[in-house]
């Protein structure tokens, strides 16, 4: 599975340890004092808070996927943007976290098994399991192109069936509150429109893979 992140314009979106925060202050404070040695970036503290208070990004500005937040086992690439599932079901977020604004990461599948792949909060990131992950806790949600279901604490069926070599967009409006998700470009509509912002709330992209999917 290899990553791709980018901000989505509106014209565009309109066509290791679990971690536990307990507010994002506190979440910002720690992105600044503790830099990240695997991305190695040189954000000075004025640049961090400007982007929190303004972009709503909490985090590096460079966005690979985090070993440290992660639970089960994964075989990584060098720049940490390959992955693969090494254990029942594992799970794996990014090292940036959203407030507010519209996103988009996109994942590109060299497997066609199953995988959730979505967006999930640090506190529900927190209590995913060997047997339940991302889209399986309250503030997460997901989207399974094997089973072609929706994920959130439970599933309805949702979008098309994935193969290899297929490009899956993972949106997040935190303006509005909805996730939704393209196939190869193509939209397959709004997935959920339940998904909670404000100041509390911070999601990060987030996937959970079976054995040995990529």
């Amino acid at each position: 599975k290899q990553w791709y992140q980018r901000r989505v314009r509106d014209d565009e979106f309109n066509s290791e340890k679990p971690l536990n925060f307990n507010s994002l202050d506190l979440r910002l404070k720690q992105s600044i004092s503790i830099p990240s040695s695997a991305d190695h970036y040189k954000d000075n503290i004025v640049d961090m808070k400007k982007r929190a208070e303004v972009d709503g990004v909490l985090g590096p500005a460079i966005v690979r996927m985090d070993p440290g937040r992660s639970m089960g086992y994964f075989v990584y690439s060098q720049d940490k943007l390959d992955i693969e599932g090494k254990s029942n079901f594992s799970t794996c977020c990014a090292n940036t976290a959203l407030t507010k604004g519209k996103w988009m990461y996109e994942v590109l599948l060299l497997s066609r098994g199953i995988m959730q792949l979505g967006w999930t909060t640090p506190s529900s990131f927190a209590n995913v399991t060997n047997q339940e992950g991302v889209g399986d806790t309250v503030n997460s949600f997901a989207f399974d192109g094997k089973r072609i279901k929706k994920w959130n604490k439970g599933n309805i069926d949702y979008g098309e069936e994935w193969n290899v070599g297929d490009v899956i967009g993972c949106c997040i409006d935190l303006d509005v509150g909805e996730v939704s998700y393209y196939r190869n470009g193509v939209s397959l509509g709004v997935a959920f429109s339940n998904v909670k912002t404000g100041t509390n709330y911070a999601y990060f992209p987030a996937v959970s893979l079976s054995y040995e999917e990529h």
